[in-house]
């Protein structure tokens, strides 16, 4: 119970969404919405983003300065792209989502793929621009067709829910995650992860989830760690559980630190 106390006391999980975790008998994460993914994508969760390396890297005062100097003068694509999400998250350039979709902007203009799928999910979110979903599709297909997995990944997303005038055709859906996940996409072999146990192949599902969670993905790891608790598809195993909830909730996954609770509470001795 402290463990799903300490999630809502963050303010970043509401007491409905605290109660849809705990309970096994519900199914946990049919598919994050497409706007969900969108903000993802620009705040740098999913496989998209810039790396941590060179977060780290813009941290002293000198590259502050150095960054704030020369950002209207880059000339190159990943260079607009690094400072469009830096306004975009106010990580080391002040918040600004106007100066972010600009970046972005340019950065497209000068070839970059991921900065397609960024400004796309700015443009379906209204981020910094009018919102505008045939800009964003626009966008997305541009880099789709150059081979981007995050833009396969997003169009895949409109296919499987119906979004943006797209009929609703789950097997495309499939057929596209599958190629963003022969591209290595790891949110792309999670969301095939969770729709084979949706459709109750869950051994294939188990697949999927296993070879995104040895790889890091960190969304599956927390669904391996409660299909463990559940013995959905796997043989119930809580020790397995414990360890996958424990992994997930040090990287800050919210919903395995309410697993975790819900799994404490079911054991002897433990208040």
């Amino acid at each position: 119970m402290k463990c799903i106390r300490m999630a809502l006391a963050s303010n970043r999980i509401s007491l409905r969404q605290s109660n849809f975790i705990a309970s096994p008998s519900k199914k946990l994460t049919p598919r994050r919405p497409m706007h969900v993914l969108a903000s993802c994508t620009i705040e740098g969760k999913g496989s998209n983003g810039i790396s941590r390396r060179l977060r780290d890297s813009m941290g002293s005062p000198y590259r502050k300065a150095m960054w704030r100097r020369d950002c209207n003068s880059f000339n190159f694509s990943n260079e607009s792209y690094a400072a469009g999400w830096l306004f975009g998250c106010g990580c080391v350039l002040p918040y600004n989502t106007k100066q972010a979709a600009e970046f972005y902007e340019r950065a497209v203009s000068q070839g970059h793929l991921e900065a397609h799928v960024t400004l796309g999910a700015c443009y379906f979110l209204g981020r910094g621009v009018d919102k505008n979903e045939a800009k964003a599709v626009e966008l997305y297909r541009a880099a789709a067709d150059k081979g981007e997995s995050e833009a396969i990944h997003a169009l895949a997303f409109l296919y499987y829910g119906g979004d943006c005038g797209f009929p609703e055709d789950r097997e495309k859906a499939k057929e596209m995650w599958t190629k963003a996940a022969c591209k290595g996409n790891l949110d792309s072999f999670y969301q095939l992860g969770e729709h084979f146990v949706a459709v109750d192949d869950a051994s294939k599902g188990v697949a999927f989830l296993r070879s995104a969670a040895e790889k890091g993905h960190t969304e599956a790891i927390a669904e391996l760690g409660r299909m463990y608790f559940t013995g959905r598809g796997v043989e119930r195993d809580e020790h397995r559980s414990e360890y996958l909830c424990l992994t997930a909730a040090s990287r800050g996954h919210l919903q395995s630190i309410c697993h975790l609770g819900l799994l404490y509470l079911t054991r002897k001795g433990h208040d």
